[in-house]
């Protein structure tokens, strides 16, 4: 890793300590590839069960009936290995907010070292599938939990 990137994902080591949600998820043997690393496909998968708990704990399905959520844009930046036997912690934050969608920051740890960043931006369509505004009540939870810069 560059000096930079270094630079970089110490400062994202930071801010994500500062999340409003933290999940720790084990990793499973069928999570590996052949180096018994965790596979890049396992680890999106890691995040989206991370996604789902944030949503779980803060209730947010319930403040979007009876829109629909879609994801419009998702990204991992993958920065080392994670490893077996072991576990990842997740933080969840708000990376930004608008009136139409919002993106949250997943980062994923072990053992303190960042092994992971995903991006994921979703917004919400009414009954004739067209782009809806934020419920209040939705928008009010992720106003409180905006991460203090983005990656």
């Amino acid at each position: 890793m560059t000096e930079s990137g270094n630079a970089s994902t110490m400062a994202t080591a930071k801010r994500v300590a500062a999340f409003a949600f933290h999940v720790t998820v084990g990793i499973r043997h069928t999570d590996l590839d052949i180096l018994k690393n965790v596979n890049n496909v396992a680890l999106a998968a890691i995040f989206e069960e991370a996604r789902t708990l944030y949503s779980v704990e803060y209730k947010l399905k319930g403040m979007i009936d009876p829109l629909r959520r879609v994801i419009d844009h998702l990204t991992i930046r993958f920065f080392d290995d994670g490893r077996y036997p072991g576990a990842l912690e997740i933080s969840v934050g708000v990376a930004s907010l608008a009136v139409d969608k919002w993106t949250l920051e997943l980062a994923a740890s072990q053992s303190g070292k960042l092994i992971a960043v995903n991006e994921c931006t979703f917004g919400l369509l009414d009954e004739a599938g067209s782009p809806a505004p934020l419920p209040d009540a939705l928008a009010n939870i992720l106003r409180g939990h905006l991460a203090a810069a983005p990656v």
